[in-house]
């Protein structure tokens, strides 16, 4: 076949307009034949693809297909069982943390302290209320802009979530 039939054929192949009896002669004049300095380009792709499609047909083949299915199988099993091992080890210390800390608070509130040690900074109630309400607007900003964050977060771990629900249905 002449290059300038090669050119125009490669050409639609480019565009999508090939049918698979044109590929198959592109293939063969890649892989075969004496390609043009040009065209080199052209031959290390379908090399490469060639090669790609070789890896494919081992995939493919069920055996291998089904050790690998397997493998997937076992390494979420182990990931999981590792998982649920650790989550309620933590729960636990984190319950009894808490407790000892409520307690703690609890004592000292009523076993150290015999009178009151926080004195009064406002002599006036009126400044107080307004001080008051300045520091409950503080905090409302600050627990805002957490907050917002914390939203984004959870639009990420939602996204990331539905992408895994697809992954897993296309797995089945």
């Amino acid at each position: 076949m002449k290059i300038d039939d090669i050119k125009e054929l490669l050409e639609r192949y480019y565009n999508g307009n090939t049918d698979i009896e044109e590929e198959k002669i592109l293939k063969d004049f890649f892989l075969n034949a004496e390609v043009p300095e040009d065209m080199m380009a052209d031959k290390q792709m379908f090399q490469r693809m060639c090669k790609m499609s070789s890896l494919d047909s081992v995939i493919e083949d069920s055996d291998s297909l089904k050790r690998l299915e397997q493998n997937i199988d076992i390494w979420d099993k182990n990931e999981k069982d590792k998982n649920s091992k650790i989550y309620p080890l933590f729960k636990y210390i984190g319950g009894v943390a808490a407790a000892v800390i409520i307690l703690v608070g609890i004592g000292y509130n009523f076993l150290g302290k015999t009178e009151n040690t926080i004195p009064d900074t406002f002599d006036n109630p009126q400044e107080a209320y307004i001080e008051t309400q300045k520091a409950l607007q503080l905090f409302a900003d600050a627990f805002d802009k957490g907050n917002a964050g914390l939203q984004k977060v959870k639009s990420t771990t939602d996204k990331v979530e539905r992408k895994l629900d697809k992954v897993s249905v296309f797995r089945k």
